[in-house]
């Protein structure tokens, strides 16, 4: 109070002023900060664990087609469903392996990396049964086609939608996890910016309380001063400030 009282009316109330926006640019600071950190959560989810969840449903999406197709050829008694679905097969299975090339390089985690490696293991063996199937048929051999679809075929394709399956809860449980996050940050942020906004508001009030009894207690003593003197009591103190 006393080093207030020391300075100008006009410079008081612009040290008022300085320190409201002072406040009020720490709070707009931390509340771009926070932002950002959310934003910055966000766009990390969609760039890793939704893309790599997307493409994951794309591949087992082929692998389910696949599938129901090599299982209507093998057990149709119509050998021209080789050459009638063999674009379909070619297409699904280049665009299965474009996506096993993409999704390698984010495969992050051990367990991904470890998971992704049986699926390729997988994968070789479904082709492979598929493919014997598709030649057995071209060549008029229905029931060696079968057989084969029974015996190797449809316990290969199982085994590689499981691993994708697995694959896929990997990948949503990782999604999940990174919405846990930024809901994290998000409360946090809030109630870390409510804080903000309270102490901005306490500190506002406490200043300005000094502030104005820095001023308002002056002039009401120049006031009693001025109104003793007025009264004839010319022995009254007066201060020089």
């Amino acid at each position: 109070m006393r080093s207030l009282s020391n300075l100008s009316v006009a410079k008081r109330l612009g040290l008022g002023f300085a320190v409201v926006l002072l406040l009020s640019i720490a709070v707009i600071a931390m509340s771009i900060s926070r932002l950002n950190a959310v934003a910055d959560a966000t766009q990390e989810m969609v760039q890793s664990p939704i893309k790599t969840e997307r493409l994951v449903v794309d591949w087992y999406r082929n692998i389910r087609s696949g599938v129901t197709r090599t299982t209507a050829i093998a057990r149709s008694s119509d050998p021209s469903l080789v050459e009638f679905f063999a674009a379909d097969a070619k297409a699904s299975t280049s665009q299965s392996g474009e996506i096993q090339k993409a999704l390698e390089g984010l495969m992050d985690t051990d367990a991904e990396k470890a998971l992704f490696k049986e699926i390729g293991e997988q994968r070789k063996l479904y082709l492979s049964s598929r493919d014997a199937i598709m030649v057995l048929k071209k060549d008029g051999r229905v029931d060696e086609a079968n057989a084969m679809l029974d015996k190797e075929f449809v316990p290969a394709a199982a085994g590689y939608m499981a691993k994708m399956e697995a694959l896929q809860k990997q990948q949503r449980d990782e999604v999940d996890s990174v919405a846990q996050d930024i809901q994290s940050k998000r409360n946090t942020s809030r109630q870390l910016l409510i804080a903000l906004g309270v102490l901005s508001v306490g500190l506002g009030a406490l200043f300005s309380w000094i502030l104005s009894g820095s001023i308002t207690k002056p002039l009401a003593q120049a006031s009693n001063v001025a109104q003793r003197v007025a009264s004839g009591d010319l022995s009254a103190h007066i201060p020089t400030q």
